[in-house]
C-alpha cells in the first residue's frame, strides 16, 4: 500500500541557510539572525562527519566557510568543533562554530521556527545519512515543524520510508519532462527548483497540479513577487529581511 503524502504548510519566506546575507551561512548565528528578521523557516544543509555524526555545512570540503581545510567527511566531530565558521565572514563572528543537528533542533525549537532540512550526502553514503538524521529526529525532545528535501533520489526514498510521517521535497535543478510521475513515485510532498529554471508555463504545470512549488535562491523582491504570481508557494532567500518587509504575507495568487 503507497503511504499518504504528508501535507506541507511551509511560510512563504524561508531564509537560506540562515539569514545568510548577514551571518555565516548554516550557523546558529544565521539562525538567530533569521528569526530576528522575521523569518518562520529556516533552510540548512546537514551531512555526517567522519565518525558519523550529523553536522550542518553545505561543500564538499571545509575551505569556503572554515579556517579548515579537506573534505568534511575526514575530519571527524570533534576536530569540526575546533573549527572556526564564522571568522571568513566577518570578525563579529569570529568563533562561531559548524553545529551538530542536535544543536539546531534545539535551537530552532525554542524560537518556534520551523527547518527545511536538506539531507546533502556530499560524498558520504546517502542511506547511511538518513540512518543517522532518522535517529537524531526521532531521539530529540526538541523538534522544531520539518521538510525533509534532497537532490538526491535515494535520500528521498529513506526518508519517506522511514519516517513517512514527514513531508519531503524534490530538489531539482531544471524540471524533466516526466517531473509528475516521478515525484509521484518519491512520493514527494513540494517541488524545489531553481527559480531560474522556471517560466510561467513551467510554473503553472507544477501549480496546476496541486503540487506546492518552493523556488530557491531569490534576492531580488520583483523576481520574487513576480515567481508568486506565478503561484509559488515559497521562495528561499539569503535576505529575509528584505523580502519580508516587501512581502510581508503570501500573494493571494500562491493560494489559486
Amino acid at each position: 500500500n503507497k503511504r499518504p503524502t504528508p501535507v506541507i504548510d511551509i511560510p512563504h519566506i524561508v531564509a537560506h541557510r540562515g539569514a545568510s546575507i548577514e551571518a555565516p551561512e548554516n550557523t546558529i548565528a544565521a539562525f538567530r539572525v533569521a528569526g530576528a528578521r522575521g523569518a518562520k523557516w529556516v533552510e540548512c544543509d546537514v551531512t555526517l562527519s567522519s565518525d558519523d555524526k550529523c553536522v550542518l555545512i553545505h561543500d564538499d570540503t571545509l575551505a569556503r566557510t572554515t579556517n579548515g581545510t579537506g573534505p568534511i567527511h575526514q575530519s571527524d566531530l570533534a576536530s569540526l568543533r575546533n573549527l572556526d565558521a564564522g571568522g571568513w565572514f566577518s570578525d563579529i563572528y569570529i568563533g562561531e562554530r559548524i553545529p551538530t543537528l542536535s544543536d539546531t533542533l534545539e535551537t530552532l525549537y525554542f524560537m518556534e521556527m520551523g527547518a527545511n532540512l536538506e539531507i546533502k550526502p556530499s560524498g558520504c553514503d546517502p542511506v547511511r545519512l538518513c540512518q543517522e538524521v532518522i535517529a537524531e529526529l526521532k531521539a530529540s525532545r526538541t523538534l522544531p515543524s520539518i521538510l525533509i528535501s534532497s537532490f538526491d533520489d535515494v535520500a528521498v526514498a529513506e526518508m519517506r520510508q522511514h519516517m513517512p510521517e514527514l513531508p519531503c521535497g524534490w530538489l531539482l535543478e531544471t524540471l524533466p519532462k516526466d517531473w509528475k510521475a516521478e515525484y509521484d513515485r518519491l512520493g514527494a510532498s513540494a517541488l524545489h527548483i531553481d527559480h531560474k529554471a522556471l517560466t510561467p508555463v513551467s510554473a503553472a504545470e507544477i501549480v496546476d497540479a496541486g503540487v506546492p512549488l518552493v523556488c530557491y535562491t531569490i534576492n531580488d523582491v520583483e523576481r520574487a513577487k513576480e515567481l508568486f504570481s506565478w503561484g509559488a508557494t515559497s521562495v528561499i532567500t539569503d535576505d529575509p529581511a528584505k523580502l519580508l518587509m516587501a512581502i510581508p504575507r503570501r500573494p493571494f495568487a500562491a493560494n489559486r
